[in-house]
C-alpha cells in the first residue's frame, strides 16, 4: 500500500518590496502549475498566504531536498533597474490536529464533599470531584451535579479541553518559531540562483552547475527538469 502524506508548501519572501512580492506570486503559480501538471493531489491553496497543501508519496524528497533559498536577479518591471530578490520554499509535513484523550493513569481522582447547594445531602455524600494531572500539574474541581459519576465525566472533559489548549498553544509556538527561523533569509547564502537576462532567457545555477533555458518569465521555469537533474546526480553519487 502506497503511503501518502500531506505536505504544505509555503513561499516566504525576503526583503525587496514590490519586486519580491511580484516574484513570490510568480513562484506560487509556478509550483501550483507544476503540481497540477504532474497530477499531484492538491487539497487546497491560498494565494494571499502563498501556500499550497498537497499529498504525495514522495514527501520525503521534498522535505529533504526542496527546502531551499532562491536568489533571483532580473530587470524590475516596476522601475526598469536590475533587482536582486530572495525567496524561500518551505516544505513541511502537515500536522492534523487531533483531539486529546485523557489517560486515566496520568490523573489522581479525589471524591470531596460538595460545598454548594444541596442541604444535608451535600454535606453527607462525597459527590464533588477533584482530578489532578500528574504530568501537567493542573487540577480541576467539579461539583455541578449531585452525582459523583456525572461530576467525574464533566471534570475529565474539562481536563481534556484544558490540556488540548495547552498542547495547541505549544504547537503554535513551535510553528511560529519555525516560521521565524525560516524567514531569516540570508543575503549571502542561496541554493539556486536564477538570472533572467533581459527577459529572454534564464541562467539557473543549481548545485554549482549552470543550466540555461530560453524562457520569457519565471512561470516557465522547468521545475521538473531541475528536480530530475538534482535527483539523477544524487543517484549517480555526485552529491
Amino acid at each position: 500500500m502506497t503511503l501518502l502524506k500531506k505536505i504544505k508548501l509555503q513561499i516566504i519572501c525576503g526583503n525587496g518590496g514590490k519586486d519580491t512580492e511580484d516574484l513570490s506570486n510568480s513562484f506560487f503559480k509556478l509550483y501550483l502549475n507544476f503540481f497540477k501538471n504532474n497530477n499531484f493531489n492538491i487539497i487546497s491553496y491560498n494565494l494571499v498566504e502563498k501556500s499550497i497543501l498537497f499529498s504525495t508519496q514522495y514527501y520525503q524528497y521534498y522535505i529533504d531536498n526542496e527546502n531551499i533559498i532562491y536568489k533571483i536577479i532580473r530587470i524590475s518591471p516596476f522601475c526598469g533597474k536590475k533587482q536582486t530578490s530572495f525567496l524561500k520554499t518551505l516544505f513541511q509535513i502537515h500536522q492534523v490536529e487531533t483531539k486529546y484523550t485523557l489517560n486515566k493513569k496520568d490523573i489522581i481522582i479525589e471524591a470531596k464533599h460538595s460545598t454548594g447547594a444541596g442541604g444535608q445531602h451535600a454535606n453527607k455524600t462525597k459527590s464533588a470531584v477533584k482530578i489532578t494531572h500528574k504530568i501537567f500539574n493542573i487540577s480541576i474541581e467539579i461539583e455541578e451535579t449531585r452525582s459523583f459519576v456525572q461530576n467525574l465525566k464533566i471534570a475529565i472533559k474539562k481536563m481534556e479541553e484544558k490540556i488540548q489548549k495547552i498542547k495547541l498553544d505549544r504547537d503554535n509556538n513551535k510553528k511560529n518559531n519555525s516560521y521565524k527561523e525560516a524567514n531569516k533569509i540570508s543575503w549571502s547564502h542561496f541554493d539556486r540562483l536564477i538570472n533572467l537576462h533581459q527577459n529572454k532567457y534564464i541562467s539557473l545555477y543549481v548545485e554549482n552547475k549552470i543550466i540555461k533555458y530560453h524562457i520569457k518569465n519565471i512561470s516557465e521555469i522547468p521545475l521538473d527538469k531541475i528536480m530530475n537533474y538534482k535527483q539523477n546526480n544524487k543517484e549517480n553519487g555526485a552529491f
